[in-house]
Formats: C-alpha cells, sequence, structure tokens
C-alpha cells in the first residue's frame, strides 16, 4: 500500500524502477546499475515530464526500507549529466 499526502495506490499512477541489490546497506550499486537508471529516468522524463523521483521507503505505509544506502546525489549527479549530453 503506497500514499503521498493524501493519494493512495501509487502503482496505477506511477513508473516503478528495480534495482537489484541486497538492500543490506552494504551492497554497493555498481556505475552501470546507476547509469542505466539514469538514463531509463532521463527518457521517461522526455516523455511524461519532469517527475517526483521518489525511493520505495518515503511511498510504502508498511515500512520499506529500500533502496538502502542508495547513492542519491550520484544519480541526481548522473541524471543531469546525461540529460546534458542529450540533443
Amino acid at each position: 500500500f503506497s500514499r503521498i499526502g493524501n493519494t493512495v495506490n501509487l502503482n496505477p499512477m506511477s513508473l516503478g524502477l528495480e534495482l537489484v541489490n541486497s538492500n543490506t546497506g552494504h551492497d554497493p550499486y555498481p556505475y552501470q546499475q546507476l547509469l542505466s537508471a539514469a538514463m531509463q529516468v532521463a527518457e521517461w522524463q522526455s516523455l511524461y515530464g519532469e517527475v517526483p523521483i521518489l525511493s520505495h521507503a518515503q511511498v510504502d505505509t508498511k515500512g520499506k526500507s529500500d533502496p538502502a544506502a542508495f547513492p542519491w546525489s550520484m544519480f541526481y549527479q548522473l541524471l543531469i549529466d546525461y540529460k546534458r549530453s542529450l540533443p
């Protein structure tokens, strides 16, 4: 069950991206995995406009913790850099 403010059940109105990881906080996300995720988000944003990027933990009401130790700053930098490289 997911919620943002008063909006519930986000699956029908959201795009989800899953990255394989142990979610222990000790299993690093490889650069290529982060780059691929950034490229996918950039593609979605080119189709749908700027959309919020949220973790599972931010929207799940049952206590999900993922993605544990996700390198958000690196991901956002890759997203910015990739978008700048597009024609």
